[in-house]
Parts: C-alpha cells; structure tokens; sequence
C-alpha cells in the first residue's frame, strides 16, 4: 500500500433550510460538503487539508462560528460573516499520537440568524494499520421493509411509534460512536412525507427524520428496495401511484424529496438462485417507475441474498462480479463492485482465519452487523440491549486494529485508495 491516501466525500447541500418556507430577510446557511474523509496509512504523514464553502442562499448577512469537538481536528478560520459572496474554510488533521482505525469528529457551524442555526460537517480519518495487521472492516446497516408487519406506517400513532424507536437506536449508535447505514424502503420514506409533523420535526434539530440522521448524525442513507414485490395490501392502498411496481430509483427519489443525497449503493439484491438475479440492471442509470423522469446511479452492489435468505452468498471482501451465472467471478472490464457482507459466521471467525493464515493478508476483507428497525419497535429495551451487547463484543478488536468501523460507501473508497480496487473473494461457506 502506499504511504499516504486522501479523499473528500463533498455532497453538495441544496440548502440547510428547515421544512418550512423562507422568510424574507432570512439568512440561510448552506454547505459544499456535508462529510470529509482523510485517509493515512498508519506509517505515513498528514494529509492536505480540505475545503468547504460556506454561502448564504437567503437574504441578509450571515454571521457564523466554528467549532471542533475532537484535538486532531482544526479550522481555520473561526468565524465570519457571508453576504452574497462565498467563503471557505479550511479543515485540517493530525493523526500524531492517533491509535490505527477510525476516527469521527465534526466541525460545527452556528448561524444563530438562520433559518437553522447549527450545521455539521462530519469528519471521518482513517489510520490503516501498517503491514503487521489486515483489518477487517466492518459495517453496521438497518432495514425496513414495505411487507404487512410495517402496516403502522397507516397510522399517526405507529409512524411516530417507529420514529421513537429508530432514534432510541441511533442513541446507541452515537453513545458507542460507530457510523451506520440506514436503509429505507420506499414505505418509511412515503411515512416521512405523510405523517412528519411540526412538532416532531422540533425535536430533530427542525429537519425530518431522514435530514436529521444524515447532516446531524452522520448516518449514510442507502436505497433499499424490494420493488414493490412484497408490498402488503394495505401499502398499496394507501399509496396507488406504488401499487403496480416500484424499484431502487423510486426510492432514491422519495430520499431526495427528503432532502438527502442517497449514497449510491444497492441496499440489497437477488443473487441465487442466478436464474431469478437482475442485478446487472445497476450496471446503467436506472429509471424510475413511479418516477419515471429520475434516473439513478449505483455505484457498488450489497447485501446480495436469496429468496428468504435460504441460499445467502458467504463472501467477504470487494470484486467486480461477471453475470447473474457467475457472480464469484472478477471481471476487471466491469463497472459495479460488490462489497460482501461477510457471511453468517461471526466476525471472530474471520479474524482467526486472517491471523493463523487461513485466509490471505494483505487483501480487503469485509463484514456487516444487520439490524432491523423492526425489532426495536417490537421489542424495545431488550433490542436495545442485544445491540448493545454486540458492540461491546466488538470493542477490543477495534482498540486493537482488527477491526476498522467504516460505511458502505466508506469501505468502497477505501478498496480503490487505499487497495487499488485489488479483488478479493473470500468465501465463508461451512466446508
């Protein structure tokens, strides 16, 4: 690997507006990126710093200050005002003293003028470990589905009760500071729409749920989608326009009607048996059926399964699969990676396997913990509490370099800077 890696994840803010309308004379604070991502090899040296712009898409002037919440985070400059003009700051950091693995901050931007007074750019910098040690990087994602068990989105009381529970899960996910993937299907999203109210908003920084997981929490937003094919009577019902067929494009929009940039990764996808797979279709802009004039593009497959989950693929790591026919085939002449979910053996196993040589070094590997919005409205405290007790389990091999947290889209940077986009196909099926 080289010594030194650098990327920027700049996602372009359309505003940072509330959900209400504009008032004249109101200043808006808007950003160039919502997320920076610095990556360094343990052995290397910092990186170059990365700029945002700040900008004023309302009226007036905008007086705004910056802070940091970590020591090897730093801005410059601190503070200013913005008319009509841009202004950029510059965020910079030392990895000196930093142990190998992530490491999450944010730098803040209060306006207390605007529309929405403070703002979050989240930063993340990874230290990869030198030579000694081949991580394993892990992913923490949530889904939800549009099937008869999620018929409480019909209702005010069940769509607040299913918000409730989301963000009792996020609370875990910030007190042990791990970054998470949040995979909406379409039904949740068209919830959000629905049932979103003034004074729930009130209580996520004025912004809907969707807005509050990804600018406040740093949360990635990932389309997930079964296309309709599981829809219950109900969801039908009450959305016509997705009672005859929907797909991942559908979804991607109703996330940007939100407010939000999908990250570009397929939440989920058909691999055996082969003959029922289409997930080639992502290889190209996929058009919209709901929406037929949107068009959106993935980046990277995940999550791939089979019908019930009978017949999962047990890979780990990242590759350009061939065809529906032989998916555990790199083809370097293709466009769509997989990132692998790391099977259903525990990560533990995966870790022997790489220490006593049983698997190769050097090489990306990947695994990814699921959680199910589902069984914490369901369950409440005792989800809570599994969940908790998986992360503890976790915490040592992350202190000790095993293990690097990262995103879906995180991890797929990582494979092209820091692997060179280097195949690996690791199989965990039982022999």
């Amino acid at each position: 690997m080289a010594s030194f890696f650098l990327l920027a994840t700049a996602l372009l803010l359309s505003s940072g507006c509330d959900e209400s309308s504009h008032d004249e004379g109101i200043p808006v604070l808007a950003l160039s990126a919502e997320k920076l991502t610095f990556i360094v090899d343990e052995d290397g040296s910092n990186p170059t710093a990365q700029a945002v712009d700040i900008t004023n898409t309302g009226s007036g002037t905008l007086g705004w200050t910056l802070a940091t919440d970590a020591s090897w985070l730093s801005v410059t400059p601190s503070s200013g005002d913005t008319g009509t003009e841009t202004d950029t700051i510059s965020v910079d950091v030392d990895f000196a003293g930093l142990s190998a693995g992530r490491h999450a901050a944010a730098v803040t931007i209060s306006a207390s003028d605007a529309t929405v007074e403070t703002q979050k750019v989240h930063v993340t910098l990874f230290v990869i470990p030198g030579s000694g040690i081949t991580p394993v990087f892990v992913s923490f994602a949530s889904h939800n589905e549009d099937d008869e068990r999620y018929d409480m989105y019909d209702t005010q009381d069940g769509y607040e009760g299913m918000r409730e529970a989301i963000l009792k899960m996020m609370d875990v996910v910030q007190t042990h500071d791990i970054p998470f993937d949040f995979q909406p299907d379409w039904r949740f999203l068209q919830a959000i729409k629905r049932w979103e109210t003034d004074a729930l908003v009130a209580t996520t920084n004025n912004k809907n749920i969707l807005r509050h997981l990804k600018e406040d929490l740093g949360v990635s937003i990932d389309p997930h989608s079964h296309e309709c094919a599981t829809a219950s009577d109900s969801a039908k019902t009450n959305n016509p326009d997705f009672a005859d067929g929907c797909n991942y494009a559908d979804v991607a929009y109703l996330i940007e009607e939100l407010g939000v940039n999908p990250a570009p990764i397929v939440g989920g996808f058909i691999v055996n048996p082969p003959s029922n797979a289409i997930w080639e279709k992502f290889r190209s802009p996929l058009r919209g059926l709901v929406s037929p004039d949107y068009h959106w593009q993935a980046e990277s497959l995940w999550g791939g399964g089979s019908p019930q989950h009978i017949d999962d693929p047990q890979f780990s790591g990242l590759w350009l699969p061939m065809d529906h026919f032989n998916f555990a085939t790199d083809d370097p002449s293709q466009n769509l990676p997989n990132i692998g979910n790391g099977g259903a053996a525990p990560i533990q196993d995966l870790i022997n396997r790489i220490e006593t040589g049983q698997a190769p070094t050097g090489r990306i590997y990947t695994w990814t913990h699921m959680e199910f919005e589902l069984n914490f409205y369901v369950n409440g405290d005792s989800a809570l509490t599994a969940f908790e007790r998986t992360l503890t389990q976790l915490a040592p091999y992350a202190n000790q370099g095993k293990v690097i947290y990262a995103t879906l889209p995180e991890i797929l940077e990582i494979w092209r800077s820091v692997y060179n986009s280097e195949p690996n196909i690791y199989d965990r099926s039982p022999p």
